[in-house]
């Protein structure tokens, strides 16, 4: 589902009259930043062990691997600052429609309307849940 989401998205924002895709709790967004994250933190993990272990890392790999895994995990430290700050503040607090309320952001709790408006699929399960005795 997360696929077709993410295709129906790309296609109404080249124009085509297509319905916007009706998301759950967690959409294509949230899912794929949050495994970039998390790839993105073994990676660092990863490049950060063989260059804190310099000579023993040497003792393995020739020194052009040693340059490219440090200019490697320099670029992910760069990639990551950009893709965990400003793509989440873009997404979650300034791309337009879904500005956050301010006790949003202090309290945690989204406002019905935003999630009726966010996450249909969401808000029609606590509907259910709500009206269920």
């Amino acid at each position: 589902k997360d696929l077709k989401d993410f295709v129906a998205q790309v296609r109404r924002n080249f124009g085509q009259d297509v319905p916007a895709p009706e998301l759950d709790r967690y959409g294509y967004r949230e899912k794929f930043q949050y495994w970039a994250e998390a790839f993105l933190t073994m990676m660092m993990i990863a490049t950060g062990i063989l260059l804190w272990f310099g000579s023993e890392t040497m003792a393995l790999f020739p020194k052009f691997v040693i340059d490219i895994i440090r200019i490697f995990h320099g670029s992910e430290a760069t990639l990551a600052f950009v893709a965990i700050f400003l793509w989440h503040i873009y997404n979650v607090h300034a791309s337009p429609g879904r500005v956050t309320l301010p006790a949003t952001a202090l309290t945690g709790l989204v406002p019905l309307e935003a999630v009726r408006e966010n996450h249909p699929v969401e808000y029609e399960r606590l509907m259910k849940e709500r009206d269920r005795p």
